[in-house]
């Protein structure tokens, strides 16, 4: 993996990580990429300590591959991710799979004295899957959009609260990396029940981006764009990101999803992946491991 893919991936490690700071039960879901591919203008525009913060913010890397990282991905998963460019861009997908079978079920059940029931997806096909002992949480890989990007999710064996747990045990990059190598990512037969699901949310990002250092660009004594104006009171005021996710069984997406999973006959008895409890997801980029839309789902 090249330096640009590691640091987009530390970017939307690190961004989830303030983000989901405040109530690690919410519903989290936003694209990492699409926040910084928005402000990659404001990057460009920037001097002095406004860029080094940015820069820093951004792992540096970023900026010196931006412009062609931009394009490469929008590229690839054009029919997922629209409108890139925009500072207060609106950020839409739809993840659609062939599933079969559907019923209601109980989320969280036996976890906490509270449950609720959600409609949940089947399908007993092969996917690869690993566990990881020392987290005790259940790794698997769901491809789609023509395989050339995949959904991880990150399933805790047993919860406490609300929370997933692994909130409070940082994911690095270089953990996350070793999670989901090939060499330790089995094909197995999979018996995976899963949530139908859409969350939509809202967030302010200047106190998340200035949380991670990036503080100069929202001062008006501070800020510097003299890249792009000779207004010296230049400075952002506001940094709005809306993401939606909606996964389900059917969709404007149903006929290219068509076919990305195969059923296979195995002697081996199929495992289960019952995900009726908070789980931590990833919309990656396959080929580069880019973390494209990030995420947790906590409540029905």
């Amino acid at each position: 993996m090249g330096s640009r893919f590691e640091a987009n991936t530390k970017f939307a490690l690190n961004f989830f990580k303030e983000l989901s700071a405040n109530d690690p039960s919410d519903n989290v879901v936003c694209s990492p990429f699409t926040i910084s591919s928005s402000l990659l203008m404001v990057l460009l525009g920037a001097r002095n300590n406004t860029e080094a913060q940015i820069l820093k913010v951004y792992q540096d890397t970023f900026y010196q591959k931006g412009k062609k990282r931009v394009g490469c991905v929008h590229q690839r998963s054009g029919k997922f991710i629209s409108d890139i460019n925009k500072l207060r861009a609106n950020y839409s997908l739809s993840l659609v799979n062939q599933f079969f079978g559907e019923t209601s079920y109980d989320f969280l059940a036996g976890e906490l004295n509270e449950s609720k029931t959600v409609q949940m997806m089947f399908k007993k096909a092969k996917y690869n899957m690993a566990h990881i002992s020392a987290y005790q949480t259940s790794v698997l890989e769901i491809p789609f959009g023509d395989n050339e990007l995949s959904m991880i999710i990150l399933l805790p064996d047993e919860i406490a609260d609300n929370s997933t747990g692994l909130e409070k045990r940082e994911i690095t990059y270089e953990k996350l990396m070793d999670w989901i190598n090939p060499e330790k990512m089995f094909p197995r037969e999979i018996e995976l029940s899963f949530p139908k699901f859409k969350l939509e949310e809202k967030y302010d990002l200047k106190p998340v981006l200035r949380s991670m250092g990036m503080t100069d660009a929202f001062d008006e004594g501070k800020a510097d764009f003299s890249r792009m104006s000779t207004n010296k009171d230049l400075a952002l005021s506001e940094v709005i990101h809306k993401a939606f996710l909606e996964v389900n069984e059917e969709g404007t997406e149903a006929a290219a999803a068509t076919g990305v999973i195969r059923v296979f006959k195995s002697a081996q008895p199929p495992l289960k992946f019952t995900a009726d409890h908070p789980f931590l997801y990833f919309i990656t980029e396959r080929s580069t491991n880019s973390i494209v839309v990030i995420g947790r789902y906590s409540s029905p």
